[in-house]
């Protein structure tokens, strides 16, 4: 029997359900090597030691590389100056990606990733362009991708149209999307949040834009799908809540979903987790985080946090994270409660120390 080397994406196979797949070819006995690949947007410097990275950009010898490689597959001496300028320019820098080297050599229109974007851009619809911004929040954010049933009834189909996403699309849209299996995801993540700072706001103020953004696709999603959907709770916990993508340096998780704390506000930060709990109140892990973002991010009405947190222990008293947070929040309370009582003293001993310097005073015989 010859050894197994399968190449595994996160995008199509969830980290639960990897390690599930592991187990069940260990029990198999089956020799056997998974390749699992993460789409991260981390500092590329940071990687632990024990996992291999290929990072975007790439360094200055694989760019030369890449330039020979791609050079030779192009005879326009536009393409190749700006092959060229990709590999040596400290401007474009963040773009040395193989799949810019390809943009680059191959795509008539491309000159850089904000020309690419807006020359697709101004040829959608108003209704294409909405859902656009919704794909490039989830490409951008998650490993996963909105359910080609979901895209289409955002376009105004139902989920079971025998019409083909291309074909819905355009010529424009189609080019600008991949559809695998039965999900929707932009081309890459960067023309993803390149989608989003055109769209909402440009430079650093479309992070601002995420928000809005946010809520108005947890409002389509359950308006389309409906609250209890699986498919519905898988979307938003990824984008939401899970937080198990790679942290610069060091192997713990963040506090919170990469896409609330790319959101400037704790208040925009709440928001949306108020919202989940309103239109999903049957999912303990969206109390469980808004409890949290009291203590972590807002540091403040720790009792209402142990409210939230009480929610998520009653919907599911058998998942320990929910009874840990719930012991942290109280742990914080305590802690805020004391030391607001030792503020408290203090101040009273220094009011009682100035009474009584004054008592002196007033007791000294003045001077004639």
């Amino acid at each position: 029997q010859k050894p197994v080397l399968l190449l595994a994406e996160a995008a199509l196979l969830p980290q639960a359900q990897r390690e599930d797949l592991y187990r069940d070819i260990a029990q198999r006995n089956v020799r056997c090597v998974i390749l699992y690949v993460v789409r991260s947007f981390d500092d590329s410097g940071s990687a632990a030691a024990d996992r291999f990275r290929l990072s975007d950009p790439m360094d200055d010898s694989e760019a030369s590389a890449f330039l020979r490689a791609f050079s030779a597959r192009t005879d326009s001496p536009r393409r190749q100056r700006a092959l060229q300028e990709l590999a040596a320019s400290a401007e474009l820098k963040p773009y040395r990606t193989a799949f810019y080297y390809g943009l680059t050599a191959y795509e008539e229109e491309f000159e850089r990733v904000d020309h690419y974007v807006s020359a697709y851009l101004v040829q959608f619809s108003a209704r294409i362009r909405g859902v656009m911004r919704f794909v490039a929040l989830v490409t951008r954010f998650t490993q996963i991708g909105t359910s080609l049933g979901f895209t289409k009834t955002l376009l105004g189909l139902e989920a079971d149209s025998e019409i083909e996403l291309p074909e819905a699309l355009g010529d424009s849209g189609a080019k600008f999307v991949i559809v695998r299996g039965q999900f929707v995801r932009l081309m890459h993540p960067i023309l993803a949040e390149e989608v989003l700072r055109q769209e909402l706001g440009g430079q650093d103020q479309w992070l601002h834009g995420l928000t809005d953004l946010s809520l108005d696709l947890i409002n389509q999603t359950v308006g389309h799908l409906g609250a209890d959907a699986v498919e519905c709770l898988d979307l938003f916990g990824a984008l939401f809540i899970k937080r198990d993508f790679w942290t610069p340096g060091i192997r713990v998780r963040r506090n919170f979903s990469e896409l609330l704390l790319k959101i400037p506000s704790t208040a925009g930060q709440h928001q949306i987790l108020k919202t989940l709990t309103d239109v999903c109140p049957s999912e303990p892990h969206f109390w469980n985080h808004l409890g949290r973002h009291h203590i972590y991010e807002m540091k403040q009405d720790f009792p209402a946090a142990e409210v939230y947190l009480q929610k998520a222990v009653q919907l599911d008293p058998t998942d320990k994270i929910h009874h840990h947070a719930l012991g942290m929040v109280r742990l914080k309370n305590s802690c805020h409660q004391s030391r607001r009582c030792s503020t408290v003293r203090q101040m009273s001993l220094q009011r009682c120390a100035d009474w009584r310097q004054k008592m002196i005073m007033a007791t000294l015989p003045t001077s004639s």
